[in-house]
């Protein structure tokens, strides 16, 4: 006896034929959108860059400004870079033509081996402590073409006026200064920070050094803007190209 097996329907499963030209202008298609996002991102990041650069050179003139009209000195965010002119600070690892950071703090807070940037100028007749008195007192402002000196705090006195007066010397000297300095003539205290980045900082604070960090990210987005346009310039022409080329295979 024979037994029928029922008819079972089968399941064809749809035929996918790949497109290798479609797939390939997909995979173009893609690789092209990635990198036009990074472009953007990239774009967007020496903008923010720039502005955050321009406003810092900005506020640093400003301050400049405002310091050179007080002090006579011109400082960045109480900041200032004085240029080592003599041997006298060279045991203190200071070689001419070296730079220091000198950060404007207040007389109170200078210690003794302190070293510290100061006015060197003597007020005639009131040129130490002993020489002041209630009414009679030293010039309250060096005259600003008064050169500057770069020594170590070695003794602190003060007056009857209740003012601070410095006893200074350079490492490399044999003999401490001639003269105390009053403490109104104190520029500021040197900042320890490696002799790289003090010669960074005296670069970037030059004209030459802020004209170079103002120029580098505007050349950077110059240079953006003109390999988009030349970018923007060949995809026209391509497609341009391929649309004429598949009019032709139409006709």
């Amino acid at each position: 006896m024979e037994t029928k097996v029922p008819n079972k329907k089968v399941r064809k499963e749809p035929i996918i034929v790949e497109n290798k030209e479609a797939i390939e202008q997909g995979i173009t298609i893609d690789l092209k959108a990635r990198k036009n996002k990074i472009w953007q991102w990239l774009y967007f990041a020496i903008n923010i860059l720039t502005w955050i650069i321009i406003v810092f050179i900005l506020s640093a003139a400003l301050s400049m400004y405002i310091s050179n009209k007080k002090t006579g000195l011109p400082a960045v965010f109480g900041l200032v870079i004085v240029q080592i002119a003599s041997g006298s600070m060279v045991d203190a690892g200071f070689e001419v033509g070296s730079h220091a950071l000198i950060r404007q703090v207040s007389f109170d807070s200078l210690e003794v081996g302190d070293y510290i940037a100061f006015r060197y100028f003597v007020t005639a007749g009131a040129s130490a402590p002993g020489d002041v008195s209630p009414t009679h007192k030293p010039l309250q402002e060096a005259p600003r073409g008064t050169k500057i000196i770069f020594h170590e705090i070695k003794e602190i006195i003060t007056d009857v006026n209740g003012q601070r007066w410095f006893i200074t010397k350079g490492t490399n000297n044999a003999a401490e200064d001639p003269f105390p300095i009053y403490e109104n003539y104190v520029i500021g205290r040197h900042v320890d920070i490696s002799r790289t980045a003090e010669n960074f900082l005296s670069f970037i604070f030059s004209p030459i050094g802020t004209m170079v960090v103002v120029t580098l990210p505007a050349t950077l987005i110059m240079g953006f803007d003109i390999y988009t346009v030349i970018i923007v310039g060949v995809e026209l022409r391509e497609n341009k190209r391929k649309k004429k080329s598949d009019e032709r295979e139409k006709i």
